[in-house]
């Protein structure tokens, strides 16, 4: 989406339920979209499908684009050790990328406050394009939207209330 809420089009991947390959789907993603002059790949957190867990890095690596995990409440790193310890004995991939997260919480233009993970971005910048994106709320309009599709696109209904 650009900072004139023009949606450029859509685009899809699967991803294993508590999988691996989260990452490497947001890179094909971005990979196959025509876009030019992308400013920052949004994400909603950092876990996608249960405990399938993107590395950021690897995604600014592969892509070339700065990328910002977006959450409206401090996520609890502690709580997913204790998922991945419960569900996934000794899954040391997906521990290693918990050990990379730093969760930082920044104000929003609007007043409201998210916390993010970033990679290949200053906090500055980060800040910068999520106020430009959170006009209404602490959630950017890319997400929100894509919230909306996804919910509509699984339960035939989306509610308005990404």
């Amino acid at each position: 989406m650009r900072f004139d809420y023009r949606i450029e089009g859509f685009s899809s991947e699967k991803i294993t339920l508590d999988g691996e390959d989260s990452t490497s789907s947001i890179i094909k993603l971005c990979k196959r979209f025509p876009a030019k002059n992308i400013t920052a790949i949004l994400l909603n957190g950092v876990t996608f499908g249960g405990m399938n867990i993107a590395d950021l890095d690897e995604v600014v690596r592969a892509t070339g684009t700065p990328v910002i995990s977006v959450v409206r409440k401090h996520p609890s790193i502690q709580s997913m050790y204790r998922v991945i310890d419960l569900h996934h004995g000794s899954a040391d991939g997906k521990r290693s990328l918990l050990e990379k997260l730093r969760p930082i919480g920044i104000k929003l233009a609007n007043g409201k406050s998210v916390y993010v993970n970033l990679s290949g971005i200053t906090i500055d910048q980060t800040v910068e394009i999520l106020s430009r994106q959170c006009v209404l709320n602490s959630v950017p309009e890319a997400i929100r939207v894509s919230h909306l599709i996804g919910s509509a696109i699984r339960y035939g209904i989306s509610k308005g209330r990404a």
